[in-house]
């Protein structure tokens, strides 16, 4: 009888093995990123920290290039549970809350100082406002500055109407912008903009060096205008659903080791941009400098639609007055 009782541990600690746990959890996690990039590589690592220290309680899965579609349609699927996670743009979050796209208002932050002294100011307000909407954020994750790149000299928003830009899928920021500066854009969602390129259907991108790099964009551009748009990031969002799913324990180690890997990414990303300059420069492109006049030209007319957003209520006004003193005393 003793032999036959232990038998039958050892068969039920060998299914156990080969099972894993019963209540097992599998988090399913979209990203636009490439393979191969920064942050997908921060993504599968902490994917394979949490899986043992959770002892495979939670599985995690993740889905790089936009296998799961463009930003709108991830986060349609997050509403709907299908995805439980995702790296989301500003821009595709200020579709909840305007206000968190503040950092990446057009010609406000244009140096990594400014960068970096609004970000203390604000990242967790933002931060908190997502939460309002269900989503919790490990933290913002900078994506750099965007550039005009093209193969028109853009030392002016003149010299923006003589261009085809492309217009990131659903950015009404975007479309502001490019109004405000006179120019139709062509909304493209990402994965066809290589292709807009080949075809002419686009001549001009707004990119940071690392995405022109990584997505190949730099082979059909010959310019780059050295004055920064804009300053882009994102954030890694998890839905308060999946959370719920989750003991504490495992929720805890969740966003303890996801926010450690991004905080990680959010760093490099900036060397990474510095070093992908220089390689497109190595290139063959070619930097375009802002004249005085078209720097001010910019400058005011961004100026313009950023007040006007503040003035019909879309921008809180306190919240944007705290982030143009810090930029202020940054320099």
């Amino acid at each position: 009888m003793k032999h036959r009782l232990l038998s039958y541990a050892v068969v039920g600690l060998v299914l156990g093995l080969l099972c894993g746990p019963a209540s097992a959890f599998t988090l399913k996690v979209a990203t636009l990123a490439p393979d191969g990039a920064t942050a997908t590589n921060a993504l599968r690592a902490a994917a394979d920290e949490v899986e043992t220290a959770t002892q495979g309680r939670v599985n995690v899965k993740i889905y790089s290039g936009g296998v799961m579609g463009s930003d709108a349609q991830v986060m349609r699927k997050l509403r709907a549970g299908q995805l439980h996670a995702a790296t989301l743009g500003a821009g595709s979050l200020a579709h909840l809350d305007f206000n968190f796209s503040v950092l990446g208002l057009p010609m406000l932050v244009t140096t990594p100082a400014q960068a970096d002294a609004a970000r203390a100011a604000v990242e967790q307000q933002l931060l908190d406002r997502m939460h309002k909407h269900h989503l919790y954020c490990t933290g913002l994750i900078e994506v750099g500055f965007i550039h005009i790149m093209g193969n028109v000299p853009v030392t002016s928003p003149q010299d923006m109407t003589k261009t085809k830009p492309w217009l990131p899928e659903g950015s009404r920021m975007g479309q502001d912008m490019f109004s405000a500066f006179g120019v139709t854009p062509i909304p493209l969602p990402l994965p066809d903009v290589l292709t807009g390129l080949q075809t002419g259907v686009i001549d001009t991108v707004v990119s940071s060096p690392v995405a022109a790099l990584a997505l190949q964009w730099f082979t059909r551009i010959s310019r780059i205008t050295d004055e920064p748009l804009l300053y882009a990031y994102g954030t890694l969002a998890f839905s308060d659903r999946a959370f719920k799913r989750l003991s504490a324990e495992d929720r805890q180690t969740v966003q303890e080791v996801f926010t450690r890997h991004m905080d990680q990414v959010d760093k490099q990303v900036r060397t990474e941009n510095n070093e992908a300059m220089q390689v497109l420069l190595a290139q063959g492109v070619q930097l375009v400098s802002v004249t005085p006049e078209g720097r001010e030209h910019f400058a005011a007319e961004a100026r313009k639609l950023v007040d006007h957003y503040r003035d019909i209520g879309e921008l809180d006004a306190k919240l944007l007055e705290t982030v143009r003193n810090a930029v202020r005393d940054a320099g």
